[in-house]
């Protein structure tokens, strides 16, 4: 299927979601607000459950559990909600802070596929000029790109460095790698080397972003196996 420069232009705009960060940023307000109710009707009710916790040990187990999970959901909502204001209000993106929002949102994710998620990040690398908004749409594309590939489980190694006046983090992936003919097509719309309940749309929104904000996206495939996907990012102008 062919389609002119300007169609797959309009396409890539839409695919991205390019809707100005305000109406993004009421969403994801929205989001957690509703949210945050929710959390707050549930440790509700574990505090009326607690009388029974001190009968039952097990009961006591589950409630300490049910609870950690919830501080854990609150922690991920104020993590969107600093994502939106920093979006909006035109700060730089902390690239390392993005890279751990995300492991914190795939924690269930990596489980599920018994994926074990290291990280090496550069507390000193410099913020990206991108919104940050942008950075959690390109890095979770990726990550979960690396955690499709594993498909008997394994490491995903995550990466953050700067040099060259950008700012690159690698993910990379002990799956299966992919062949030359699918680095050249990876970007492209509807592409994938995945099952038909794909979309393949990840990584061309992921390109299209970049685009967008002058980053950039290459594959390897590195001599030990698998895929290391490197996302640039430029760097801000001011420290």
């Amino acid at each position: 299927m062919t389609q002119s420069s300007s169609e797959l232009d309009r396409w890539r705009a839409a695919a991205m979601g390019l809707q100005p960060l305000s109406a993004l940023g009421q969403l994801t307000q929205m989001v957690a607000h509703d949210l945050n109710n929710h959390f707050q009707s549930i440790v509700l009710h574990l505090e009326l459950l607690k009388p029974l916790g001190e009968q039952d040990e097990k009961v006591r187990n589950h409630i300490t559990r049910i609870a950690e999970a919830v501080e854990k959901a609150e922690a991920f909502v104020a993590y969107l909600r600093e994502v939106r204001t920093k979006s909006e209000e035109g700060f730089d993106a902390n690239v390392n802070d993005v890279i751990r929002g995300i492991i914190m949102l795939l924690a269930g994710t990596f489980r599920w596929a018994n994926v074990t998620c290291e990280t090496f990040c550069d507390e000193e690398i410099p913020p990206a000029d991108i919104p940050m908004l942008f950075v959690h749409e390109v890095l979770l594309n990726v990550i979960m790109n690396a955690v499709e590939a594993c498909e008997r489980g394994g490491i995903i190694a995550i990466k953050s460095t700067h040099k060259d006046g950008s700012i690159v983090v690698e993910v990379h992936d002990p799956g299966q790698g992919m062949v030359d003919d699918d680095f050249a097509r990876v970007a492209e719309p509807f592409f994938t080397t995945k099952d038909a309940e794909h979309s393949g749309l990840g990584l061309t929104v992921t390109q299209a972003v970049l685009d967008e904000h002058g980053g950039s996206l290459a594959f390897t495939r590195p001599e030990g196996g698998g895929t290391t996907v490197s996302v640039a990012l430029p760097r801000a102008s001011h420290p």
